[in-house]
């Protein structure tokens, strides 16, 4: 299922996976894993960065053509 997309990008979760996708070159930009699956995507306009929730929060962004991933796990998000 698509949980977010733009003209370049689009980020689909199968199962408990989340995997943010180009378009153009159909290359997996990331993957990760969130038990029960994801509940929320978000996908910056300018396709400079990406949020996928669940019981943890990624964020990947691609400014000044470096690619990282940040994952957030704090108790709050354990509920």
């Amino acid at each position: 299922m698509i949980l977010e997309e733009t003209d370049k990008l689009y980020l689909y979760d199968s199962y408990e996976d989340a995997y943010l996708i180009d378009k153009e070159s159909s290359d997996i930009l990331f993957t990760d894993s969130f038990y029960v699956g994801p509940s929320c995507a978000l996908i910056d306009p300018n396709n400079k960065y990406a949020i996928v929730a669940g019981k943890h929060l990624t964020l990947w962004d691609c400014y000044e053509g470096n690619n990282k991933l940040t994952k957030f796990e704090t108790e709050q998000f354990a509920g």
